[in-house]
């Protein structure tokens, strides 16, 4: 309305009535004449639409045929995946059976150490329970060996070799059970011990009171000694050779 009104001044009607009316005609011309030229184009343009439309039409074949070529892939790619499950399952039957037999095998080795060790233990006991007149070297050997270079006491590793295998003669096998007294405060002692295997509990006097004091529920414990301890050789040492602590196996010793 506004360029009808601009229109309308240039003409110089004074009619605002004529002016919309004349303004109004002159676009339904003008609109005619573009919309015949609209036609115009747009008959020019329906060989062009229908080549579009051919091609559009061409174009959703081929794209028919690539989803169908698309699904035919993906219908062979379920079937590779089909194929690999049982791959894929044998491959984690063998690594089932890879690890079983490294277990059995672990089992296998540890038994036979076991045995090994028990073995051991035997031949070492034997070789004790005989009398110091009677062990051959063997004996002393395997005295040496299984016994006395494991012991963890620094008084018996600092003695010569020659010292310590004439202990190897003297040494005595004494088996102990759970809650027996291997040695009690305040005793004479005439012997040291090392333990070869079990364990026990080291009781000492609870506050300074002298050997011979101290009773039974005076008695506190200091510390537990496992395989390769030594214990009771302080009283070989004193001018009184009393012990100074009460030792009880813990377990059979």
């Amino acid at each position: 309305l506004v360029l009808l009104g601009d229109d309308d001044a240039e003409d110089g009607a004074a009619d605002d009535g004529l002016v919309v009316g004349w303004g109004l005609g002159k676009v339904a011309r003008d609109c005619d004449a573009r919309v015949e030229d609209g036609f115009q184009a747009v008959d020019g343009a329906w060989p062009m639409a229908e080549a579009m439309a051919s091609a559009d039409g061409a174009g959703a074949e081929d794209t028919g045929s690539e989803d169908d070529s698309f699904g035919d892939e993906d219908t062979s790619g379920f079937a590779e995946t089909s194929d690999a499950v049982p791959e894929l399952q044998a491959s984690q039957e063998d690594r089932r059976k890879s690890d079983e037999d490294m277990v059995r095998k672990a089992s296998s080795r540890r038994a036979e150490l076991d045995l090994n060790k028990g073995r051991a233990q035997e031949e070492l006991h034997a070789a004790l329970r005989r009398a110091p007149g009677e062990r051959s070297d063997d004996d002393i050997d395997i005295i040496f060996e299984r016994a006395l270079s494991g012991a963890q006491d620094m008084f018996l590793q600092g003695l010569p070799e020659t010292v310590r295998r004439l202990i190897c003669q003297r040494l005595a096998l004494e088996e102990r059970l759970t809650n027996d007294i291997v040695i009690d405060f305040g005793e004479i002692g005439d012997k040291l011990y090392l333990i070869i295997s079990g364990r026990v509990r080291v009781d000492i006097p609870h506050g300074p009171m002298g050997i011979g004091g101290a009773l039974a529920g005076d008695l506190v414990p200091l510390v537990w000694l496992d395989p390769g301890r030594v214990f009771g050789e302080r009283a070989l040492f004193t001018e009184d050779c009393k012990r100074n602590a009460r030792v009880t196996a813990t377990e059979p010793s």
